[in-house]
C-alpha cells in the first residue's frame, strides 16, 4: 500500500474505537477483534513512546511514514536530533502472533504507568495504549475543551515545502560549525 501520494493508504486504514485490554504475564496484549482487519496481521508493528504519557503502536507503513516526517527535520536542529535519539531508541519491531497479540517491552510498559490492565485507543493510523487511571485523567482534563481542540485541530495548516526545507538543511550543514557553550 502507498504511504502517500494520492493518500489511498490513509483512507484504507482509519483505526478508532476505545477498548479496555488486559495483558497477559507475558506482556502481551491482545489487539481488539474491530482493528484486526485494518492492521495487516503478517506485517509487523512498531511500539514506541508515545505523546502525553501513553505508548504509541505504528502498523509498519504508518511508522515509515512517520520516520520520513521525522527525517524532514533538519538533522543539525538539536530538538530534531534529540527527539529522534529518545524515540527510535527505545521503538521495537514486534511481530503479531497466531493469536492476534503483540508483545510490549516491559520498559515502556513501565514508562507509561501500565500494568495489567490497558485502555487501547484508535488514533488514525496508529494506536496508543494508556494506563487505566492515566486515560480517565486525560479525558477528565480535555473533555470540556473538545470543541476548543476541534477548532484547532481543524485549522488549515500551511503546506511543507520540502525544497526550502531541504535548502535550509543545506545551508546549515554548510554554515561554520560554533563551539557549543559549556
Amino acid at each position: 500500500m502507498p504511504v502517500g501520494g494520492n493518500g489511498e493508504f490513509w483512507r484504507k486504514m482509519v483505526l478508532t474505537g476505545l477498548y479496555r485490554r488486559s495483558l497477559d504475564d507475558k506482556q502481551r496484549l491482545a489487539l481488539p477483534k474491530p482493528l484486526r482487519s485494518k492492521v495487516l496481521e503478517s506485517e509487523p508493528m512498531y511500539v514506541t513512546p508515545g505523546l502525553d504519557g501513553c505508548i504509541a503502536v505504528y502498523p509498519e507503513q504508518a511508522f515509515a511514514a512517520l520516520a520520513e516526517r521525522l527525517a524532514i527535520g533538519s538533522p543539525a536542529a538539536k530538538e530534531v536530533r534529540e527527539y529522534s535519539r529518545l524515540f527510535y531508541s527505545q521503538a521495537s519491531c514486534v511481530e503479531i502472533d497466531r493469536q492476534s497479540r503483540i508483545r510490549i517491552p516491559q520498559s515502556l510498559l513501565d514508562w507509561a504507568d501500565v500494568s495489567v490492565e490497558a485502555v487501547v485507543v484508535g488514533v488514525r493510523d496508529h494506536l496508543e495504549i494508556w494506563s487505566g487511571e492515566r486515560w480517565e485523567e486525560f479525558v477528565a482534563s480535555r473533555d470540556q475543551q473538545y470543541e476548543d481542540l476541534a477548532v484547532t485541530a481543524f485549522a488549515p495548516q500551511p503546506a511543507i515545502d520540502p525544497t526550502k526545507i531541504a535548502a535550509d538543511t543545506a545551508a546549515t550543514l554548510e554554515a561554520p560549525l560554533k563551539p557549543q557553550p559549556k
